[in-house]
């Protein structure tokens, strides 16, 4: 919303928010100066609780919408978010700046629904479009560009990332997109471990493949660069596609609909089991007191986390990892 005044648009918005009042938080944009601020009294009348004035082209007041942010509450139930993993795959689409991100987007939805444009940072929020491909649901959550590096006195980046990061803790696989023409670079790296910290599955898609003109040297590059790289990454896939061509988007659909099910797979305890103590015999712990690790059990859960438990000899003491 703007400081200029309350809109016939803007009470429409609000009507459509009421229902989660409690989740909304309203923001009166260029507010460049204190003066503006005594515009937020128009808005109260719609009702929600929580607004403040802030101008995003002056960053004025933006660290105050991003501690807002962190502190809001109020994430679907748990039997809500697991009924919603089983109908669509969720994907964020996330890399450096002006690697194709929102392009890709309106390739595979078949319409121009996101700004495209060379210069950087283009597009700032986080956008969710669905596509169905051969009766399967996709939701695709389009990012901001990040950076490798940025000064801790840029708001702007910090909401951006604060933004990104919700939209991987949303996701169950990331699709990392990264340039052809450049190859692997830091800010490349910086995006994958952020991916890797969230726990979640990835894809890699290697865009603009339609600017290499010798493509299996440039293959085998980002195959082996992709491991060396990123290891936190070594066994995500990696799909050559082009945005602007069309090339592989199938390929790549079907990739992150297979990661998916790869991220819900679950072992049973005998299978991890029988791996754990086949990596015991071919690398054996030492032992202490005559004590060796007798049993053990396992749980896991989504992001994928493993849970063991282990008993020191006949009548020894548990231990827990």
């Amino acid at each position: 919303m703007r400081a200029k005044g309350l809109t016939a648009g803007d009470q429409e918005f609000a009507r459509l928010l009421r229902p989660i009042s409690k989740r909304v938080i309203l923001v009166v944009n260029k507010a460049d100066a204190q003066r503006h601020d005594a515009v937020l009294g128009d808005f109260a009348e719609l009702g929600f609780s929580s607004m403040m004035t802030l101008s995003a082209s002056h960053g004025r007041r933006t660290s105050q919408l991003l501690d807002a942010l962190k502190s809001t509450g109020g994430r679907p139930s748990a039997g809500t978010t697991r009924s919603r993993r089983k109908k669509k795959v969720r994907v964020s689409i996330v890399g450096r700046p002006n690697v194709g991100k929102s392009s890709l987007t309106n390739r595979l939805v078949g319409e121009e629904r996101m700004i495209v444009s060379p210069v950087p940072g283009t597009t700032r929020d986080t956008i969710d479009t669905r596509l169905i491909w051969k009766d399967k649901k996709f939701l695709l959550i389009d990012t901001a560009g990040l950076r490798a590096k940025k000064s801790k006195a840029d708001d702007l980046e910090g909401l951006t990332r604060l933004m990104t990061e919700r939209a991987l803790e949303r996701c169950e696989v990331a699709l990392l997109l990264v340039d052809a023409a450049e190859g692997l670079t830091e800010g490349d790296v910086a995006v994958g471990r952020l991916i890797d910290e969230k726990r979640r599955a990835c894809v890699v898609g290697v865009n603009k493949w339609d600017l290499v003109t010798d493509r299996a040297p440039n293959a085998a590059y980002f195959r082996d660069r992709t491991p060396e790289g990123m290891p936190f990454l070594a066994h995500s896939p990696v799909v050559f596609i082009s945005a602007k061509t069309g090339h592989h988007v199938e390929e790549l659909l079907s990739a992150l609909e297979k990661t998916k099910h790869e991220f819900h797979h679950r072992f049973d305890n005998e299978e991890l089991t029988a791996f754990f103590w086949k990596a015991v015999q071919e690398r054996p712990y030492s032992y202490r007191d005559g004590k060796w690790f007798s049993t053990a059990r396992f749980r896991r859960l989504l992001p994928p986390r493993f849970y063991s438990a282990f008993e020191l000899g006949a009548g020894g003491s548990s231990l827990f990892f």
